[in-house]
């Protein structure tokens, strides 16, 4: 498994820091504390400091689900460590989950899946992007900062203990509230299999198992189950741990399904998972995501399925891209763009 450590950041044109995981102290040898309330571009290479801010005003404005690049970052001995960066928007924040670079079958098993799912999850932002597009001018710093979320798509991210095989969720993002009609306080500790249909179960156990194995990201679709209409729930780990799992139950909550797309990334403290209501398939992405996973279509809408890279006995990618060293004397980096790698 990867060192990876996640982190939260806000939108502003100066990319604050809210939020650090313990394995930052692995990756960059800071405490968390460090990490917290400074601006993402501190810790970015100077001769890479354009470039990154550059890609950050697309992602934001993008409302890009998955992007990843590769950065020089500064470790807390002063020295500077090629790292791969993952940065997901979820509504007001920037998630980056960020690990020391070297180029592994699962390292390029990331790059090819990371264009192919953020087009699959993309589809419902193109009218958004194309707005944001239109404001995007030199002044950049003066209009990030005033950037409302109102202008994101809503979506929220969880956090889940990997290392448990019930996956209980550790973290909800507070607009989760929006999402998925549910508190943040109401969410954490309820084990993420208590939220999907039970048609799902059995595939998605499967592919998030291959993930985690592959430390790789996934796109996911599926039925969202409120946890509290559960009459005999997994599990309720965290907050409530010894009280009986009967105490959890709640009839007035509404047992009715909501259809939402995933994007799922892998971290060696916690699984991510950002999350929206989900949309027709109208792109060719998510077709062939759900018909690699077996599923049948009606009326553009999944029924009660499951969707994933890493869903099926012989997991889908899309082909080999060539190999392209990372040059650490280089100003540039390696990143994608659509479905074009940039250098």
């Amino acid at each position: 498994m990867d060192i990876t450590f996640i982190a939260f950041h806000d939108l502003t044109s100066n990319c604050r820091a809210l939020f650090a995981s313990d394995s930052i102290v692995l990756v960059l040898g800071y405490e968390p504390s460090d990490f917290e309330a400074r601006s993402f571009f501190d810790f970015v290479h100077p001769d890479q400091s354009p470039y990154c801010r550059k890609l950050l005003r697309e992602i934001v404005f993008g409302d890009k689900a998955v992007v990843i690049t590769y950065l020089r970052l500064l470790c807390r001995d002063e020295s500077y460590v090629d790292c791969e960066c993952m940065f997901s928007v979820v509504f007001d924040v920037l998630v980056a989950a960020t690990r020391v670079y070297q180029w592994t079958l699962k390292s390029e098993d990331r790059i090819r899946l990371a264009p192919l799912i953020h087009r699959a999850f993309a589809a419902s932002s193109l009218i958004a992007a194309t707005r944001r597009a239109d404001i995007l001018t030199p002044k950049f710093n003066h209009i990030a900062s005033s950037l409302s979320s109102s202008e994101h798509e809503p979506r929220t991210a969880l956090i889940l203990n990997r290392a448990s095989i019930s996956l209980p969720i550790m973290y909800a993002a507070n607009s989760s509230t929006q999402v998925l009609e549910i508190s943040p306080s109401n969410l954490t500790g309820w084990s993420f299999w208590d939220c999907m249909n039970a048609e799902s179960l059995i595939q998605a156990q499967l592919a998030f198992e291959r993930a985690k194995e592959n430390d790789s990201i996934a796109y996911l679709r599926f039925f969202w189950c409120d946890p509290r209409s559960h009459q005999q729930p997994a599990t309720r780990h965290i907050r409530q741990q010894m009280q009986p799992c009967s105490s959890n139950f709640d009839s007035s909550v509404s047992a009715c399904r909501t259809e939402v797309e995933a994007v799922v990334s892998c971290s060696s403290d916690g699984l991510v998972i950002v999350l929206r209501r989900a949309l027709p398939i109208i792109t060719l992405e998510q077709a062939m995501l759900v018909k690699a996973s077996d599923l049948s279509l009606h009326s553009d809408r999944l029924q009660g399925g499951f969707a994933s890279p890493w869903g099926m006995p012989l997991p889908f990618l899309p082909p080999p891209i060539p190999r392209v060293a990372l040059d650490t004397g280089s100003t540039h980096c390696l990143r994608f763009s659509g479905d074009k790698i940039i250098i």
